[in-house]
């Protein structure tokens, strides 16, 4: 329901590929575009730098998707990650929608990074996804 509060037919929303596969039907539902940035198992499936997903954002471009800690790679994404995200969110006006489901598994010593955590400076582009 999200995808579908941010961005309408023919509209797109940056993702983080490998995703979440249902986010593909969810999408395509309402016919929304998904814009995949791919990520890669060299780098732990962190995220491309800066110029990389600007590269993918256009005029039709509605919001940024993530899923953090990310389903299926595992991968807990940094704050200057998630900073970033929010940085570009802002700049090009962006909704940033983060799917945090995953949240209690982190392992390894790592930390899961929130949305949350940028709610002052950001709050009116944020929409944080959880399950039961």
């Amino acid at each position: 329901m999200a995808l579908f509060s941010v961005a309408g037919p023919g509209e797109e929303i940056i993702v983080f590929e490998p995703f979440y596969t249902n986010y593909s039907s969810y999408a395509a539902v309402n016919g929304v575009k998904l814009v995949p940035v791919r990520t890669y198992g060299e780098t732990g499936f962190h995220l491309p730098n800066r110029k990389n997903i600007e590269k993918k954002i256009t005029k039709k471009t509605r919001a940024i998707l993530i899923c953090n800690p990310n389903n299926p790679t595992g991968t807990a994404y940094t704050f200057d990650e998630v900073k970033m995200l929010v940085e570009l969110a802002v700049k090009y006006n962006l909704f940033l929608i983060s799917d945090e489901v995953y949240r209690e598994f982190v392992y390894d010593g790592k930390k899961h990074v929130s949305i949350i955590q940028f709610m002052k400076k950001f709050s009116d582009r944020i929409i944080l996804l959880d399950s039961l």
